[in-house]
């Protein structure tokens, strides 16, 4: 959720506000909140509004963010058997990254998502059925809240 993309993201402003409730419940919980920045010298950095809510901050230059090594040996250090994903066009970087969550080492986290917005429509029906095909979970927000 990218300074420059957030403006041609259909629905970015309310992606935002559920990211945004999902990291105070994570916060509440005491779950660690992360954030990736994809190739912020072209799309920007992430939006103002996750300042004080991310425990790390990693820049990626691929889409799948296990494809950073600093992110994918924090996420093997850190053993969390699963992980919430969420962001813009799940079809691109939230895919990507489930599916290098599922195909890494043994024992690397489970990935689970909610609803993304996209700049088409095209890219919630392409993501979402994927990403469930290969075993992410795909998991509203509401689902996370009373998992909580």
């Amino acid at each position: 959720m990218q300074a420059r993309l957030h403006p041609a993201i259909h629905g970015g402003t309310a992606a935002l506000d559920e990211a945004l409730r999902l990291l105070r419940i994570a916060a509440l919980l005491g779950v660690p909140a992360w954030g990736t920045e994809h190739c912020p010298e072209a799309i920007g950095p992430l939006l103002p509004e996750f300042d004080g809510l991310l425990a790390r901050r990693f820049r990626k230059t691929s889409f799948d963010a296990c494809g950073a090594p600093e992110f994918a040996s924090a996420l093997d250090a850190a053993g969390h058997p699963d992980v919430v994903l969420c962001g813009y066009e799940a079809h691109v970087c939230v895919l990507q990254t489930a599916l290098g969550m599922r195909a890494g080492p043994p024992g690397r986290a489970g990935a689970g998502y909610g609803g993304q917005p996209h700049a088409r429509e095209s890219g919630r029906r392409a993501g979402s059925p994927r990403g469930c095909r290969c075993g992410a979970v795909n998991a509203e927000s509401e689902f996370l809240r009373s998992a909580g």
